[in-house]
């Protein structure tokens, strides 16, 4: 079965059009049939994902990072494609959730003997969520990101820094949360919207989080000094920070934040300069190609991890 792959060469910070021609020839030697399409602008990707679909091709694979598979996902949500991931950027936080190998052979591999199911989206106005979006610090982190002019440091150690940049100027915000059954007006250092266990090149931030249980969480975490955000931002890596009592875990089909002012939010690592964020659950609304134990994990919706700590009520 033929595969389009949508690639994004500069993702990873250039690292995937260097990969270029490696990709080529593992998905030679593996014999999988494809063809290929290169993005030149953002946005482009959801553009030749939506013509993909449109013209019948059954897997429509986006190779990037998580700013390439969001666009994919736009062009196929409420399509008949089914997405493939091969993870070529920085963060790769919805492969990581989707258990998709990191490794290139693995994933290129995937693409063969992979199995299709079906995983949760949020809509957000007009824009589709595979993974996560957030108000608050997490903005500041990817806008420090992108700031570093260490381009040479890669992958999670890139977001741990900006992380650690971002903390020690940090300024906690005032939010609303509007959740179904609960409204809440908190002093808050951020809101994040988990479809997706991982945000931020692997934080694990919302452990129990599940992409097909027909629900998606919401962390909140309320203000707290800088030597607990730095003491706690580590635990994030292992879902350690659900313990501190700042962090507040709900459950919910429907969020709407808003801010006193209009401030960035956070849609699967882009930045969007519009708040409030309003976010519904789609469920089961696209189609991914995962492994067997991945297709079987969405195909239960069903999280093995322990129960959620803190749920909306009649939720």
């Amino acid at each position: 079965m033929e595969v389009h792959l949508i690639v994004n060469p500069t993702a990873g910070r250039g690292g995937a059009g260097r990969r270029l021609a490696q990709l080529g020839q593992l998905l030679k030697q593996m014999d999988v049939p494809y063809s290929l399409e290169c993005t030149r602008y953002p946005g482009e990707a959801t553009v030749l994902a939506r013509r993909a679909a449109r013209e019948g091709k059954p897997i429509i694979a986006a190779a990037g990072g998580d700013g390439t598979v969001a666009e994919v996902v736009n062009g196929l949500a409420g399509g008949d494609g089914t997405l493939a991931i091969i993870p070529m950027g920085t963060g790769n936080d919805l492969a990581r959730g989707l258990g998709i190998p990191l490794e290139l052979p693995q994933a290129v591999a995937l693409l063969k003997e992979g199995h299709r199911a079906r995983m949760d989206l949020l809509q957000e106005e007009s824009r589709f969520l595979g993974g996560a979006g957030a108000v608050g610090i997490a903005c500041q982190v990817i806008e420090n990101f992108h700031r570093s002019k260490a381009r040479f440091i890669k992958g999670p150690p890139a977001f741990l820094i900006a992380a650690l940049k971002t903390v020690l100027g940090h300024q906690p915000y005032s939010v609303t949360i509007e959740m179904e059954g609960l409204t809440l007006n908190k002093e808050v250092v951020g809101v994040f919207v988990m479809n997706s266990p991982y945000i931020a090149g692997g934080m694990h931030l919302a452990p129990t989080a599940h992409l097909a249980d027909g629900r998606f969480e919401v962390v909140l975490i309320e203000h707290m000094d800088k030597p607990q955000m730095l003491l706690n931002l580590p635990k994030v890596y292992w879902g350690g920070h659900l313990h501190h009592p700042a962090v507040h875990v709900y459950q919910t089909h429907w969020v709407r934040i808003t801010l006193p002012t209009p401030a960035f939010k956070l849609l699967d690592g882009e930045l969007i300069e519009s708040t409030p964020f309003e976010a519904k659950l789609l469920p089961r609304a696209l189609s991914v190609l995962v492994t067997e134990r991945g297709a079987a994990d969405l195909a239960r919706g069903q999280s093995s991890m322990a129960p959620r700590r803190q749920l909306i009520p009649g939720t």
